[in-house]
């Protein structure tokens, strides 16, 4: 199909603080073939004019799976008559949310971040027999690393640096990863001759162009696969969680899976690898990787250098950080097969992105009608960029904390917050 189509893509407008969220979402612009454009989601969708649209596209920055996204954009998506599209992360939250929202809203196309072996584990083909699902990574490289200058490793004044995360106790093992690398060098590289900038509180974590410059400064950068093998269908195993540790706050995570998880994480169903990770290699840092797959892109020794969990071979791994000529060779080879090579680039995948959407439109018996080119279609050219996180962080701590049920009543109060701290940020 050689028509271009006007595509309306609804997303969260708070989360672009996030490199790798404002970069997905300007893919579409940069490189789609078709008339692209945006509208913020929160609590309401303002200007979308369904008829003009021959395509709806729901980001996942939207996360239709919480109140403060869900009704809105859940009665657009079911009004709308033509090609939707829905993408999905951290897809082991509120599981069973997302794919009600799926069949509500009949979407054609799921752009899923599960491994696509294990797609029909988590959506059973019998419940979705219209609906197509593809796998996708978290992130791709970014459009623009062709401006930056790459120091050499032995020009950067960090010897390891790491932003991570302590992440609660229903994320499972993979989510205490993100903790224990950082805990765990920081333990064995205090003894020897480093700089060492590696945080885990939310109040270090940097944004923007000043993420870029840290990993610049950085020879070598830590990581492991992101996601999470617990699936927390409606919210029930979070909230247990939560009463355990209210009754017994000094309770540690090997007795909350021991006493909460049972079957609900099952190993490698959700490991992927993160999107910090392409961001290191395109400013030319050294990975030093947990054991893991990393979704096919980056393999031990060739483009990392791999970390043992249980910290078994931690001593070897150090002694690789004084080899400068090892680090360059194998930050090099990540570079040169991972971002040269445009293998994930945005541009080759936002180009699969429009086949499949033609595709769909071309399907014989199709029901779509193209839209008139010539009405007011509305929204944003590009997406909106914030500087930083929309809410001081006790606020999003305690909006995080609360339980689902609680949520959906004060789901109108929270909008109302949310809107003041976006006229004063």
């Amino acid at each position: 199909m050689k028509q271009k189509l006007n595509i309306a893509i609804f997303y969260d407008g708070y989360s672009t603080h996030i490199s790798a969220v404002y970069e997905h979402l300007s893919a579409f612009h940069k490189f789609s073939s078709h008339h692209v454009r945006y509208f913020h989601a929160c609590g309401s969708i303002r200007d979308f004019q369904a008829k003009a649209f021959d395509v709806v596209v729901v980001h996942y920055s939207a996360r239709v799976v919480y109140p403060l996204f869900s009704a809105k954009i859940t009665q657009a998506t079911c009004e709308f008559r033509g090609v939707k599209i829905l993408f999905l992360q951290d897809e082991y939250d509120l599981t069973e949310k997302a794919r009600s929202f799926i069949e509500k809203s009949e979407i054609d196309i799921v752009y899923t971040c599960v491994p696509a072996n294990n797609i029909v584990k988590v959506y059973p083909p019998s419940r979705f027999p219209k609906t197509r699902f593809i796998n996708v990574l978290t992130a791709f490289p970014g459009s623009y690393t062709s401006e930056w200058r790459r120091p050499s490793i032995s020009e950067r004044p960090i010897h390891i640096g790491y932003r991570g995360t302590k992440l609660p106790f229903w994320y499972g093992d993979l989510g205490q990863e993100k903790y224990q690398i950082a805990v765990g060098v920081t333990k064995y590289a205090k003894n020897r001759n480093f700089v060492i900038d590696i945080e885990c509180d939310n109040d270090k974590r940097i944004y923007g162009n000043q993420w870029h410059v840290f990993l610049r400064n950085c020879r070598c950068v830590l990581g492991t696969e992101s996601g999470s093998n617990v699936f927390d269908e409606d919210g029930s195993l979070r909230d247990k969680v939560n009463q355990l540790i209210k009754n017994n706050p000094s309770i540690s995570y090997p007795d909350i899976k021991t006493h909460i998880f049972g079957d609900a994480e099952e190993p490698k169903i959700m490991n992927q690898i993160s999107p910090r990770i392409f961001e290191a290699i395109e400013n030319g840092s050294a990975l030093i990787l947990f054991e893991g797959d990393y979704s096919g892109v980056v393999e031990p020794d060739k483009h990392y250098i791999a970390l043992k969990k249980d910290f078994s071979n931690i001593q070897n791994v150090l002694d690789k950080v004084n080899d400068s000529t090892l680090l360059q060779r194998i930050a090099d080879r990540a570079f040169e097969d991972v971002i040269s090579s445009k293998k994930y680039s945005f541009d080759n995948w936002i180009k699969s992105f429009d086949r499949n959407v033609s595709e769909l439109l071309s399907k014989s018996g199709s029901d779509y009608v193209l839209k008139s080119k010539h009405l007011k279609v509305g929204g944003d050219l590009f997406p909106r960029r914030r500087s930083h996180a929309r809410l001081p962080k006790f606020l999003q701590n305690t909006w995080e904390l609360t339980p689902e049920r609680i949520r959906v009543s004060c789901r109108p109060h929270a909008i109302k917050l949310w809107s003041f701290f976006d006229k004063v940020v």
